[in-house]
């Protein structure tokens, strides 16, 4: 691949006959007769190029394409460039590999069709039972209002275990069974921790997965906010940060339609039911019962 820098900006160029055939392009130049003016692009091949210059001719990979003061061209390494223009080159080529990078990302920021990723984000939010409507139904059991239920959630939350455990009381045989491995004496009755339900979709309460920080925050908030920038006045760094975040759009707008659905999963009748059995308050139970008969 060959980026060039030309009056109409950033091209790419296709085969190095093109290279060769830039005005002042020589293929043997004596540095020590030079001097360094600018860099016009730069190159990645799977073969090697030899290096222009008299003293080098060494194969690379990876290389500049600059010219001198007095207009010729010709094409670099990054090493020989260091050693033999030393503090100049390696100053220039940052510039330039910073340049490519901002154009680049410029470009992408104004390929994004801010629109189309508007209308994604409303689906998300407003389509039947979407996140607007998982958000609102999550909210109870994040503020605590089923304390003893929330508490077990959680638990099973930062084991990253789906499986409801409550204390049972053992049957005669279990006591005995135990008693005989461990070779103790249990006194009756006895309690073990047993697994009675799966809860599926917990992993819509995960942290990473609040539906309104995806989607309200990390989506929707930074649309807005990218819709007011001036893309030709952003700094490097700005530059790269919204890069960033649009290359990751789709894996985000993924995201949050997959919480989604593991949020439809989460909340039925069916599957909350057996969080009834952990025996929280009697006024705890009437909420936590009138909740999942609304779902």
């Amino acid at each position: 691949m060959i980026t060039l820098n030309t009056e109409k900006g950033l091209i790419r160029v296709d085969s190095w006959e093109e290279i060769q055939g830039l005005a002042g392009f020589v293929e043997n130049l004596d540095p020590s007769d030079h001097k360094l003016k600018e860099i016009l692009g730069k190159y990645t091949f799977t073969e090697k190029i030899r290096c222009g210059l008299s003293t080098c001719h060494s194969p690379h990979n990876k290389g500049y394409i600059v010219s001198t003061e007095d207009g010729h061209a010709t094409n670099i390494g990054q090493l020989c460039g260091a050693s033999y223009f030393g503090v100049e080159f390696n100053t220039l080529s940052k510039r330039f590999d910073r340049f490519v990078t901002d154009s680049e990302n410029r470009a992408t920021l104004r390929e994004l069709d801010l629109d189309s990723i508007q209308e994604q984000i409303s689906e998300l939010k407003e389509q039947k039972k979407g996140a607007n409507w998982v958000n609102k139904k999550l909210s109870p059991f994040k503020q605590n209002k089923f304390p003893t239920i929330s508490k077990a959630l959680f638990s099973m939350i930062k084991t990253r275990n789906n499986q409801l455990i409550i204390p049972v009381q053992a049957t005669e045989q279990e006591v005995q069974a135990i008693e005989a491995a461990q070779n103790v004496t249990i006194q009756r009755p006895h309690y073990i921790e047993r697994p009675i339900a799966e809860i599926s979709g917990l992993e819509a309460l995960y942290d990473e997965n609040d539906i309104r920080d995806l989607v309200v925050i990390q989506l929707e908030s930074n649309l807005n906010l990218l819709r007011d920038v001036d893309i030709n006045q952003l700094s490097h760094q700005d530059l790269e940060k919204w890069a960033k975040w649009v290359k990751g759009l789709d894996s985000l707008l993924g995201k949050a339609g997959q919480v989604i659905l593991s949020a439809r999963e989460f909340l039925t009748k069916e599957n909350l039911e057996p969080l009834d059995r952990l025996g929280g308050s009697y006024d705890e139970s009437n909420a936590f019962s009138s909740f999942i008969k609304k779902l």
